[in-house]
Formats: structure tokens, C-alpha cells, sequence
């Protein structure tokens, strides 16, 4: 490897480390914010015939929808994040492709 682009790679060593760390935060906040969710359901299925005597689907329809939304919000955010640090392929990866 060239005298350059060895210094350069290690000039980019903190920045990976911050992204890295960024990337397990993130990781971090997706899970809790599946947690809701998963509780949510497993509380649903087990007092469905309260739920049913009460009539009160729509508002746990409801709920249940503002949990899922926010659940997505940090896979996205947490897919993206994963993308941008990732390693850029190389052009050995794509040889096979182009034949």
C-alpha cells in the first residue's frame, strides 16, 4: 500500500470509530423502540375478550398503529445509518457482474 494512502486511511480512523459508535446508538434506539410493539401485542392477545366486551379495538388499532410508526422511523433511520458506514465495495466484488 502507498506511503499516501496509508497515512490517509489512518487520518479516517477516529471518524470510523465515531460512525461505528453512532451506528451501535442507533441499533440501540431501534430495539427500544420495538419494545412497545412487541409488549403491546402480547398484552392485546392476551385480554382480547376484554378488548372485545369493551369494543375498544379502535383505540387499540390506534395505538398500536402510533407504535408501529414510531418503530419504523428508527429501523429506517437505523438502515441508513448502516448503509453509510459500510466500507464501499470494491471493484474485485463486481468482476463477476460485468461478464
Amino acid at each position: 500500500m502507498p506511503w499516501a494512502l496509508r497515512r490517509r486511511s489512518l487520518c479516517r480512523a477516529p471518524e470510523r470509530a465515531r460512525a461505528q459508535a453512532s451506528v451501535r446508538e442507533i441499533k440501540r434506539l431501534d430495539s427500544i423502540s420495538r419494545s412497545p410493539v412487541y409488549s403491546s401485542l402480547g398484552e392485546a392477545l392476551a385480554g382480547l375478550p376484554t378488548i372485545r366486551a369493551y369494543r375498544a379495538e379502535q383505540r387499540l388499532a390506534s395505538r398500536n398503529a402510533r407504535l408501529v410508526d414510531a418503530s419504523v422511523v428508527m429501523s429506517l433511520v437505523n438502515m441508513s445509518m448502516n448503509r453509510r458506514a459500510a466500507p464501499p465495495p470494491r471493484a474485485s466484488d463486481h468482476a463477476g457482474l460485468a461478464s
